[in-house]
């Protein structure tokens, strides 16, 4: 059985966390967190939305290009050229998040990896070429400066609603920072989770002050409705009582006097 898709990237959870931790880097063991967080938003979200195409956005779409930021005591190194890349283009088809990488090896030519799907084929920064699978276009017209060899620039394709994104990668950095933390708990990671998860309760109840609704919501009909009931003397609803275990307020005749005992008329004169 196929795993199923996350909303967001293991590159937010890296940008979340750079400057806490570096010791889960791989994206197998990131991934795991991701899932485990999802399945929290996925249960939580299930009695709202229609889950997934309820979370999902249409047209997908994509964050901004990114280049490594350099953390030497880290082993994390930045490109040595001046290359940037403002925008890619997404196909309305796309339908995986995934994450992109654009690697150099000289000043024009670059390949292009899928952290899902591999290779995905090569261009240069004089075309705009596709990815094998179709989903995203990298324009010519787009990249300014001069790479060097070795490069790298990363695009993050998203098929979930930017909120959802958000919520997923919150909790995700928090449970990983969280199972890290070594000597002590970690006060980022429960920042991240308690954040992310402040954010879906919200999502869970889109009709109180504080709430949100995503624009796929659809409100409910909360339009009272009549419903036929008895009462007794003391204004109890007595509708599912047996026909003589009451003395309903609406069709009793008590003659005499006397009084009303719960639902009992008590006769002590007539």
């Amino acid at each position: 059985m196929a795993l199923p898709g996350t909303y967001c990237t293991p590159a937010d959870l890296r940008n979340l966390s750079e400057y806490i931790s570096t010791e889960v880097r791989d994206n197998g063991r990131l991934r795991q967190y991701q899932l485990r967080a999802d399945s929290i938003i996925r249960d939580t979200l299930r009695p709202i939305y229609t889950i997934e195409s309820g979370l999902y956005e249409t047209p997908p779409w994509n964050g901004p290009p990114l280049s490594p930021f350099a953390l030497p005591d880290d082993g994390i190194d930045g490109n040595s050229g001046s290359a940037s890349l403002s925008d890619v283009t997404v196909a309305t088809t796309a339908d995986k998040t995934a994450t992109y990488t654009l690697t150099f090896s000289d000043a024009t030519d670059y390949t292009i990896t899928s952290d899902l799907e591999g290779s995905q084929g090569s261009g240069t920064i004089s075309t705009s070429p596709s990815t094998t699978n179709g989903d995203l276009t990298i324009p010519a017209g787009n990249w300014s400066g001069t790479p060097a060899a070795g490069d790298t620039v990363t695009v993050n394709v998203y098929r979930a609603k930017p909120l959802i994104v958000s919520i997923s990668a919150l909790l995700s950095a928090g449970l990983m920072l969280k199972s890290v933390s070594q000597g002590g708990p970690s006060d980022q990671g429960d920042d991240f989770f308690e954040t992310g998860r402040d954010l879906l309760k919200n999502l869970q109840r889109p009709y109180e002050d504080d709430g949100l609704q995503l624009d796929s919501f659809s409100p409910r009909d909360i339009t009272p409705q009549g419903v036929a009931y008895t009462v007794d003397i003391t204004g109890r609803n007595v509708t599912k009582f047996a026909d003589n275990e009451m003395t309903p307020w609406n069709d009793s005749s008590p003659g005499g006097y006397g009084f009303y005992y719960g639902p009992v008329w008590l006769k002590y004169w007539g």
